[in-house]
């Protein structure tokens, strides 16, 4: 989901733009993009980006291979040229894309939607031929989807509950989940977001309902996923972690769900069990490299001064 602000430092229209940069040589791929920046700055009121989107997005498209002139083609494409190109050559679908991605942008000063702002959004939907009802769709799609995803941290907190009170952890392990929570929920740029995540952070480390989830819930599967990941997380040096996957269980048979369903969960889980373990193993190897590392170093170093 597209936000504001948030990954690698980007502000606003950075954002926007990071959140859809899967860039490829395609024509099309790139018309799409010049017209998420080029209408950006419309939603904006500016028009150029901030000079810190430009570093990040430069960077980024370096890193894809993307010529010097054309990333500057990119990043100072106007709105008068995003319309040309969207109008030209984007079918409606990929038009009403553009305008879903920049949407987030409304939120972009103070976490509340203006007049200004409205009127900004409906001119590009204008610009963009979408029809009288595309801005007040976009937008009333754009909260449904934002409130879906505090269902889904909701359900999240619980089974991490249930997975900090059958490993019981400690206050050190709780609180690299809390950090770990916090950086998560900041998904929403609306101004109410900050008192969710307040209220969902404070619910950490309560006595979790039983079951934990209803796994027939919408996103229930894969909030039991993510705190099961989590929950690997916060416990590194766990050497038996057999009492993890008893948890897991634990959930499972609370629940009335086929047979099916459950196996695929499992299968799930044992494919999360393998990538920590992976994870841990390399992690310690590097960490044994370095220490031998610095031992030989250290030992170089003193025969040299005697």
């Amino acid at each position: 989901m597209p936000f504001v602000g948030g990954a690698a430092g980007l502000t606003a229209a950075g954002g926007a733009i990071y959140g859809v940069l899967n860039l490829s040589k395609n024509r099309q791929q790139r018309r799409k993009l010049r017209g998420i920046i080029g209408f950006s700055k419309v939603l904006l009121d500016r028009e150029d980006l901030e000079p810190q989107d430009e570093r990040v997005l430069s960077r980024f498209l370096q890193a894809r291979k993307v010529k010097d002139g054309e990333i500057q083609e990119l990043l100072s494409t106007s709105a008068d040229t995003a319309q040309q190109l969207a109008l030209r050559y984007l079918s409606t679908a990929e038009r009403l894309k553009i305008a879903r991605y920049i949407f987030p942008l409304v939120y972009n000063r103070d976490g509340a939607i203006s007049h200004a702002d409205r009127r900004r959004f409906a001119r590009v939907c204008t610009r963009l031929d979408l029809g009288d009802a595309a801005a007040r769709d976009i937008s009333q799609a754009y909260r449904e989807r934002l409130d879906s995803q505090w269902d889904y941290m909701r359900q999240l907190v619980d089974l991490i509950n249930h997975f900090a009170a059958r490993l019981a952890f400690d206050g050190r392990e709780m609180e690299l989940v809390r950090e770990q929570l916090d950086q998560l929920m900041r998904f929403d740029p609306r101004r109410t977001a900050t008192m969710r995540r307040e209220r969902l952070l404070v619910k950490l480390g309560r006595q979790p309902p039983s079951p934990p989830v209803d796994l027939k819930a919408t996103a229930a599967e894969a909030a039991l996923m993510g705190a099961y990941a989590m929950a690997h997380t916060a416990v590194p040096d766990m050497a038996d972690r057999t009492v993890m996957s008893k948890a897991f269980d634990e959930v499972l048979a609370e629940q009335d769900i086929d047979a099916d369903l459950a196996k695929t969960l499992v299968s799930t889980r044992k494919k999360i069990d393998q990538l920590y373990t992976a994870t841990r193993e390399q992690i310690l190897a590097a960490e044994a490299a370095d220490r031998e590392s610095r031992r030989t170093k250290k030992k170089s170093r003193l025969r040299t001064e005697d």
